[in-house]
């Protein structure tokens, strides 16, 4: 559906049968931090904008074509009441193994959400949902972004979610190049610093779960 919104290529998907898919390969490997950092200025200048580009072309997709193609919220679209509980949970579960310091930084985190009870108000959009490096696609000849794959969590929520996971992975320096051709406002930058600041403590709370119950089967870094 959104090859249609979307300049960047996309990866053609063809449906063999129920839970599988054929996929055009295209060429080009994971846009990790160290890759970026060491690209030239004006190299790191053009990808900050073709990642503003499709985030434009993303998030500016309208709404009830998406929804009339059977697009519903993303998987990582929560309310803040979950959030809420959500925190309060992690607080509790991780406290014993904090040291006063990791403490304080946890409630600078979260502090925005419990004394602004807007703070989580947005305009809905249709997001990525999983915007980390291993799904940016850096073809290395070209110096150029050549695709944005994994979109198994996409659907409508926060626009700050896809810049949050940028922030988290790539920096916030980053992010402000990104800025120059993808407006962000002060609210869609805190929430955007919020959720890339909360998902290191959202994996410390379930290793906190495993150490309670001794099983690390899902232990995975």
């Amino acid at each position: 559906f959104i090859r249609g919104y979307i300049a960047m290529p996309l990866p053609e998907v063809e449906l063999i049968e129920p839970n599988v898919s054929r996929r055009q390969f295209i060429t080009g490997s994971m846009l990790y931090r160290n890759v970026l950092l060491k690209l030239d200025y004006q190299t790191q200048d053009n990808v900050a904008r073709q990642i503003a580009s499709f985030l434009n072309q993303l998030h500016t997709i309208p709404v009830k074509k998406a929804q009339y193609a059977g697009i519903g919220d993303s998987h990582m679209n929560r309310t803040r009441e979950s959030w809420l509980e959500e925190l309060e949970t992690i607080q509790r579960k991780i406290s014993p193994y904090c040291t006063g310091y990791v403490k304080e930084y946890l409630h600078q985190i979260i502090k925005p959400v419990i004394d602004n009870d807007k703070f989580f108000e947005f305009q809905p959009v249709l997001i990525h949902g999983d915007l980390m490096p291993n799904h940016i696609l850096f073809d290395k000849t070209s110096r150029k972004i050549s695709s944005v794959i994994g979109f198994s969590k996409a659907g409508f929520g926060d626009p700050a979610f896809d810049l949050g996971m940028i922030l988290d992975h790539l920096g916030e320096y980053f992010l402000m190049r990104i800025n120059k051709y993808y407006p962000i406002s002060p609210l869609l930058l805190d929430r955007a610093r919020f959720y890339a600041y909360i998902s290191s403590f959202m994996w410390y709370s379930d290793v906190c779960d495993m150490i309670s119950t001794r099983d690390f089967s899902r232990f995975q870094i």
